[in-house]
């Protein structure tokens, strides 16, 4: 029965190191007999947590312990549940004041990440627009709205486009058809809701798919066009 009641802070401590920006990349890249002794590292402090806690509720309010007995008089339990709910929910509080997941990301970027993903986190930050060519020949530019996440399987990004077009496929100059900014002009004038567009547009883009990525300078942008059209 001992044994049984240490599965409860045992899977405390996996939902909080699985879940909490502070553990979510090491939880994420272990496995087998390390993801075990991980899991227990958090599920045993927290059940140190939970003794101290009914330690203080016995001294103080012994008869809210002698109700929760009749109920469940198993030794040990309630130092189980509260190591249990610990790990259920300190993450959240943790993720959403002390350690935001943009925090965890740029941290894992730094560590782990390529040329890509410092390219895309840079944009995310400054708010710059970044110019992506697909292997279909498609061509987009836009602000990214969402970086993916760098221990992530599914690796994407969301963008909010610009404007869009494709490259030849002889000379790879880009043609852009298709321009955005005023059909989002109209949407908000003519939305009844105060939404703003990036909080329900985006095109999503799996990273494999991409072939270039670059800073979106228009005004160098333009330049180019203009010294290729005098060269041709």
């Amino acid at each position: 029965m001992m044994f049984n009641l240490l599965v409860l802070p045992l899977l405390g401590g996996f939902w909080f190191a699985y879940k909490c920006n502070l553990t979510r990349s090491s939880i994420k890249r272990v496995n087998g007999y390390r993801l075990f002794f991980l899991s227990a590292l958090w599920g045993i402090l927290f059940l140190l947590i939970g003794h101290v806690v009914c330690y203080v509720l016995y001294a103080n309010s012994s008869k809210i312990v002698e109700v929760f007995h009749t109920f469940l008089p198993f030794n040990h339990f309630g130092k189980s549940i509260v190591a249990l709910s610990i790990g259920l929910t300190i993450w959240w509080p943790i993720n959403k004041w002390i350690y935001k997941k943009e925090k965890w990301v740029k941290r894992e970027i730094s560590e782990y990440g390529d040329h890509l993903d410092e390219l895309f986190m840079r944009a995310f930050e400054n708010e710059q627009l970044v110019q992506i060519s697909l292997r279909n020949g498609k061509v987009y530019v836009g602000r990214t709205l969402k970086a993916f996440e760098p221990v992530s399987k599914n690796e994407y990004i969301k963008i909010l486009p610009i404007q869009s077009g494709y490259r030849e496929p002889l000379t790879h100059k880009i043609t852009f058809t298709t321009n955005y900014t005023e059909a989002y002009r109209k949407h908000e004038t003519n939305s009844a809701e105060s939404k703003k567009v990036d909080k329900y547009a985006g095109v999503i883009i799996y990273v494999a798919e991409i072939v270039s990525a670059s800073i979106y300078d228009q005004a160098l942008s333009k330049a180019f066009i203009k010294l290729q059209t005098e060269q041709e």
